[in-house]
């Protein structure tokens, strides 16, 4: 029966997923019998439909003008807090807003500034956005205007504290929002606990039986944990205190992997900024765990000669 309910689960997440995209790219039709269609007919674009399923909107769209809106906390010097759902853009076609709100707008899922300080707060009306470039210090970079009221205004993106090194600078504003991957994580987190805690019950009030319903499933690839990876390279007499670390490292990524292949989830393991959480969060428990004889095969290796120790 469990198989049964995985097989709908993936049919309508595809059919959602038909309808997403599939609509928006059919060729128009002409009402006219003699006319004939020209080069207007919409093709399907692959990395535009791929793009839009990994960024981390601010609203996950579920098909035609309807998504799940999430909740927008935003933050910028000088003016202070501003929280609401992203309801508010009033967003339509590829996640484009039809409203600003106290200066910020929701272009392909993601919210945005405007920076001119001139432009009224509150609700204002939005025509639609237009691309194009500035010289930044000898530099062409892409820019995003929003079209209101006949004129057009230049929009901020996000702060990021990547030092630049990615693209990303400290800009006008900070965007604390339910985005789309932390909904994601969220979500993973609570079916992980339930499934996990279940198994867990059943070991408790099954011991010394054969393992049964999510035992049966999740057994095995504890095992495979302990037996290929933790005991191999861990030794055995030392696996057991990494064990719960590697099991929740193993879980969490293959839950967030198999969820984020769903048409309406999230990418999370496709942002940089998740793996270097899990990467700064590795390092600190294996040093902090790290014993004497840990520490003096990084600084100081046995058996290699001391002039190959100090290029090392």
């Amino acid at each position: 029966m469990l198989r049964v309910w995985v097989l709908l689960l993936f049919v309508g997440f595809g059919g959602m997923a038909y309808a997403q995209h599939g609509n928006e790219h059919q060729p128009a039709q002409e009402d006219h019998g003699s006319a004939k269609q020209d080069s207007h007919e919409k093709k399907f674009d692959l990395t535009s439909a791929a793009l839009e399923h990994v960024a981390n909107a601010n609203a996950i769209h579920i098909f035609g003008d309807l998504y799940l809106h999430l909740p927008a906390i935003l933050y910028a010097p000088g003016h202070g807090w501003s929280t609401f759902l992203t309801s508010k853009f009033d967003a339509h076609h590829h996640g484009n807003g039809a409203k600003a709100i106290d200066h910020y707008v929701m272009k392909h899922g993601s919210i945005m500034r405007i920076q001119d300080e001139s432009f009224p707060y509150g609700e204002v009306a939005i025509s639609g956005f237009e691309e194009g470039e500035l010289e930044k210090d000898g530099k062409k970079v892409e820019v995003v205007y929003a079209l209101a009221n006949g004129n057009k205004y230049l929009l901020d993106k996000k702060s990021t504290v990547d030092g630049g090194m990615l693209g990303g600078a400290i800009t006008s504003y900070y965007d604390f929002s339910i985005s789309k991957a932390v909904f994601t994580m969220f979500l993973v987190g609570l079916i992980l606990f339930f499934l996990l805690r279940k198994a867990a019950k059943g070991y408790a009030t099954r011991a010394g039986m054969a393992p049964k319903g999510l035992q049966s499933f999740f057994e095995p690839l504890i095992l495979l944990i302990r037996d290929d990876i933790a005991i191999p390279f861990i030794g055995k007499d030392k696996y057991e205190q990494f064990f719960p670390f590697l099991l929740s490292l193993f879980f969490v990524i293959l839950g967030l992997n198999l969820f984020g292949g769903l048409p309406l989830a999230g990418n999370v393991t496709g942002n940089l900024s998740f793996t270097l959480v899990l990467a700064v969060i590795t390092a600190l428990y294996v040093n902090f765990k790290g014993n004497k004889h840990y520490w003096s095969h990084i600084f100081w290796m046995p058996d290699v000669p001391a002039l190959v120790k100090i290029f090392i």
